[in-house]
């Protein structure tokens, strides 16, 4: 019989190393033995017990665990790409087969092989757990898939921001996990039978909303895979395309499923995403070389079209996300909800306000994109910046009248949420939409120049004789 002593060679090289690496790292080997020790040490002790403990075993198995791969599982990809970049090997394993994508995906890979090294170590105690008595088999196994998929999402959003350059962009992951913690122990504990009635789906809908809910989670963690392997990929390798058209599919089919249920949820994950696309869509780096335009050329006129919404840059990333906004608005429109009804104005307030908020931070990137070394940075930090101003007003609200400071700077979405409380709803929108068109005017000014260059690019790359034409 042969030894089974390494790898198969079917396995991606990228991730054989990083898992010879991560199993030997002391993080991981703490955390297993941690985790081992203290489920044992809590089995035996709630055995000798007369009381039927059933339920606090799994309570106690799942908070461990959720711990494990919601907080520090998720955290070890905080320096995946970053320390590559910094110990000069990216170029390295340019030099090889391995593509970004590969790269960015054996790391995460890595990470979640682990993860499942957890997993597994864990269900020889559940099976213990099942002689206690009370388990419901079938909620608390949907459960522990749950928290692996989103494992495998908190761990990808990690590996993505850890091809930033700045160190406190990487560090938004560590300050989300500190955060988890208090509700990871709530849920595990004092809200355990209402989280586990969450994994009882009973009807269609209930059914429907959970599997919804892992196609978006399974698109979030894409969508940062690949804002990772972007920011490391050859300037001649085209990754926006294929980002754009998956979104172009996942968002408006998830906001018109959800919307035939209840529309308010539906626009809520919609601005979720919005959002989180934006990150990348806004801040796409624009210099390429024109073959990255060839296969749109040979579509002709219906492919140079295409182009402006799909070929890679923020000035195309721009127009691509106004897009997806007005498409939502026409899906919104056609299966009639509060938009189609003018004679009620929250909810083309709120609209007005978020399309505000995402565009604001990118006019002003526009502004200063020449004193600026990464987009993506500014970009993010700016939004972060304007975000915690709402928090900042609401409390300077209950303190004392900041009816003055509301109105001056009413121009700013992040203010306008206060706007209510002093004007009418007409004025409130009036004020909201004209503020976002504003800074999307901006933006399209600004995206003028890339779009040019587009069309540079493109008379360039058609300029090149087809080697396929017999001279």
């Amino acid at each position: 019989m042969e030894k089974l002593n390494d790898f198969s060679d079917w396995f991606s090289p990228m991730l054989v190393k990083e898992l010879r690496q991560g199993l030997r790292t002391h993080t991981f080997v703490i955390l297993f033995l941690i985790l081992q020790g203290l489920l044992a040490l809590i089995l035996l002790t709630t055995a000798a017990a007369d009381t039927n403990a059933g339920g606090f075993v799994s309570s106690i198995i799942f908070f461990f665990f959720s711990l494990a791969v919601l907080v520090v599982q998720p955290l070890r990809g905080m320096s995946a790409i970053s320390s590559e970049v910094k110990g000069d090997t990216i170029d390295l394993m340019s030099l090889t087969r391995l593509s970004a994508w590969r790269i960015v995906f054996g790391k995460w890979s890595s990470i979640m092989g682990q993860t499942a090294l957890v997993l597994f170590a864990i269900i020889p105690y559940l099976i213990l757990r099942y002689f206690f008595g009370g388990m419901q088999l079938f909620s608390e196994l949907l459960l522990l898939f749950t928290l692996f998929l989103f494992s495998g999402v908190l761990t990808a959003v990690t590996v993505g921001l850890s091809a930033s350059t700045l160190a406190l962009i990487r560090a938004i992951p560590l300050l989300a996990g500190l955060v988890l913690i208090w509700p990871i122990g709530y849920l595990s504990f004092a809200g355990f039978d209402e989280l586990l009635a969450l994994f009882s789906p009973n009807s269609r809908n209930e059914w429907f909303a959970l599997l919804a809910s892992y196609l978006v989670a399974t698109f979030v963690g894409y969508f940062f895979l690949e804002v990772a392997a972007t920011t490391i990929a050859p300037s001649a390798e085209n990754r926006a395309t294929r980002k754009r058209l998956i979104s172009l599919v996942v968002i408006p089919l998830t906001f018109a499923a959800l919307h035939a249920v209840n529309h308010e949820p539906a626009w809520l994950l919609a601005f979720f995403l919005l959002a989180m696309v934006s990150l990348d869509f806004f801040t796409e780096d624009s210099e390429y070389p024109s073959v990255v335009l060839r296969p749109f050329l040979r579509f002709g006129p219906l492919g140079r079209v295409a182009a402006r919404l799909l070929a890679p840059g923020w000035g195309t990333g721009t127009l691509f996300h106004l897009f997806l906004i007005a498409l939502l608005i026409g899906i919104s429109l056609l299966m009639g909800d509060e938009l189609r009804d003018f004679s009620r104005y929250e909810m083309w307030g709120v609209l007005g306000v978020f399309t505000g908020m995402l565009y604001l931070p990118h006019a002003v990137v526009q502004l200063i994109q020449k004193r600026i070394a990464n987009r993506m940075v500014a970009y993010l930090s700016l939004s972060m910046l304007l975000f915690g101003l709402i928090p900042l007003l609401l409390l300077l609200n209950d303190i004392g009248d900041v009816k003055m400071v509301t109105w001056v700077f009413c121009f700013i979405p992040h203010v306008q949420v206060l706007l209510t409380d002093y004007t009418s709803d007409k004025i409130c929108i009036l004020i909201a939409w004209v503020s976002a068109a504003a800074y999307i005017l901006a933006c399209l000014i600004s995206a003028g120049r890339p779009l040019h260059k587009l069309t540079e690019l493109e008379r360039e790359e058609l300029e090149i004789p087809d080697p396929n034409t017999p001279s």
